[in-house]
């Protein structure tokens, strides 16, 4: 089964009535879920960086947070 297909059918297990059309499916099938994992991987790769000390975050007083360039670099890092 291609990539698409296979993304088709994992919404429609997740979601089990789910019915749209063909641009329903495009718009916010596929393109929800994209961006929903590619937030996931970039989740997991600013937690690595900061793990390694190559980014550092602060909590800003909403509670959101702000990741930029670590201040001290990490010899692992480079």
């Amino acid at each position: 089964m291609d990539s698409v297909a296979e993304e088709i059918a994992r919404y429609m297990r997740q979601r089990g009535r789910a019915a749209d059309t063909l641009e329903g499916i495009t718009h916010w099938w596929l393109l929800r879920q994209r961006l929903y994992e590619g937030r996931q991987q970039v989740e997991h790769a600013v937690d690595y960086l900061c793990r390694i000390g190559v980014v550092e975050s602060r909590t800003l007083p909403d509670g959101s947070v702000v990741y930029s360039a670590a201040t001290k670099k990490n010899d692992q890092a480079e």
